[in-house]
């Protein structure tokens, strides 16, 4: 049977960014299903929900996109709801920062109801953030290295994801997720460099890292090894796992993080 290809937002997808690398997953070419990227954080910028349909391998219309949907979040004290700003893209109404707790969402579409929840964690702070010149060899250039480092909380399994900008945009090829489990440190602080990069003098370098869920680490990294594989034109081998009932394709992750800049060559910024 022939397939067809769902357009999803890379890890980064929607999640991160409302401007990152669009990636094709396999699916059936069957009737179309709903697709739900759904995300919550602790900052201040807009919390968004974007809902489409798959479309047809052989059809070279943009994908279908779900608009009058209705859509709550809950915390178990307060429920919020959504205000949709453009076809299919909706926005949380809140007033200041999100908490970590457990978030459920609800997402009701002609009647359809379809329903995540996930759990964000607390935000782990980057306590270290350097640039040190290291000249060039055989595999990697000369330039500015990347390093940062933070203490991981001595409890259960932790899950992060960490992503970059440089001069203010954000850098999301295949090479640039960055996802790790502690279970090789657990409650013990650690340093990690951007592998393989380097940076100018003067470049501006901003780190965020992201603490998650298991449920959205799983997610994430199936659709990095996805975003990889579609990079060297393999076919992609099945979805990522995602967190929605009743059918719908996507995620829902509730996450907070922590940010610092540098400016390679000086020191790091607080």
């Amino acid at each position: 049977m022939k397939q067809k290809y769902l357009s999803l937002l890379a890890a980064i997808g929607f999640a991160f960014s409302s401007c990152e690398k669009v990636v094709d997953i396999d699916i059936n070419d069957s009737a179309p299903k709903i697709v739900i990227e759904a995300n919550v954080f602790n900052g201040d910028d807009d919390c968004l929900v974007r809902i489409s349909k798959t479309g047809s391998y052989f059809s070279n219309e943009p994908l279908q996109m779900v608009s009058k949907a209705k859509i709550t979040l809950s915390d178990g004290i307060t429920e919020y709801s959504y205000t949709e700003i453009e076809e299919g893209v909706y926005k949380l109404n809140k007033i200041g920062r999100l908490i970590p707790t457990l978030y459920k969402i609800k997402v009701n579409i002609d009647g359809e109801i379809y329903e995540a929840k996930s759990q964000m964690p607390a935000a782990i702070p980057i306590n270290y953030l350097v640039s040190e010149y290291q000249s060039g060899g055989t595999i990697e250039k000369t330039g500015y290295q990347i390093s940062f480092g933070f203490h991981d909380p001595e409890d259960d399994t932790n899950y992060y994801r960490v992503k970059y900008l440089l001069n203010g945009k954000l850098q999301s090829a295949p090479g640039d997720y960055y996802l790790i489990k502690d279970e090789l440190f657990n409650g013990n602080s650690v340093q990690m460099e951007l592998f393989g990069e380097r940076f100018e003098e003067q470049d501006t370098v901003t780190i965020e890292l992201m603490s998650i869920d298991k449920t959205s680490y799983y997610y994430f990294s199936v659709l990095a090894d996805l975003v990889r594989e579609e990079s060297i034109g393999s076919a992609a081998p099945a979805n990522p796992p995602g967190n929605f009932d009743n059918g719908a394709l996507g995620y829902f992750s509730a996450w907070s993080s922590n940010k610092r800049t540098i400016i390679a060559k000086q020191k790091a910024q607080n």
